[in-house]
């Protein structure tokens, strides 16, 4: 497949997967939430949503990160056709989101949101990891994709980082969320992560 490189689709965006966040919201954090904040947990097959306008059953939005690691990043780091690729795949499962949790407010305390915020520059206490921090850590990702290398960037050497920002990137796109809000939860730790409530199905789009 024949592509423009990820950096120019970061700095001149046509393509509405490599859109940036600055013509959406001049001022992301002058929005109010009318509902309380979802919760966002990427594991490792899905990406789901819990709470807020998903409900207590909450609502799988996007491929986790292990799935997108089998699925597209099989050599060290991610090549920019494979990082393509991934994108269209989040955004199929995205474009099936409904539109009562498009603009919604978000709260994680999913630690791969706090590595995205670190290698964003936020401090480590950081409780808000906005759109515009995302898309400038893309666009250093999409150097090195393009073969900058990784340190020269200050970004780990790990294709599960990759992942994890090509999700929060896209879902923050596609789904207009502003801002996410950082905290350590409501729950005892991660691992209860198991006990949450299983989100519904989207179904799938007819071929």
């Amino acid at each position: 497949m024949n592509s423009r490189p990820l950096a120019a689709h970061a700095e001149h965006p046509i393509e509405p997967v490599f859109r940036t966040p600055g013509a959406r919201s001049a001022s992301p954090a002058a929005r109010p939430y009318a509902t309380p904040a979802a919760r966002l947990y990427i594991a490792a097959e899905d990406t789901r949503l819990v709470g807020g306008a998903t409900g207590e059953h909450g609502l799988e939005i996007a491929p986790g990160a292990d799935r997108l690691l089998r699925e597209h990043f099989a050599q060290r780091l991610p090549q920019p056709v494979a990082i393509e690729n991934a994108i269209m795949d989040i955004e199929d499962a995205l474009a099936q989101v409904p539109a009562s949790v498009r603009g919604g407010a978000i709260a994680s305390d999913d630690p791969a949101l706090r590595r995205l915020a670190l290698a964003a520059g936020l401090p480590a206490d950081a409780s808000t990891l906005h759109r515009d921090a995302i898309e400038q850590l893309f666009s250093r990702q999409a150097a090195v994709a393009e073969g900058r290398p990784a340190s020269a960037e200050g970004l780990p050497d790990d294709p599960r980082f990759v992942a994890e920002l090509l999700v929060v990137r896209e879902l923050m796109h596609h789904l207009d969320i502003p801002r996410i809000q950082l905290d350590d939860g409501d729950r005892p730790g991660r691992d209860d992560r198991a006990n949450t409530p299983q989100p519904e199905k989207t179904p799938c789009k007819a071929s």
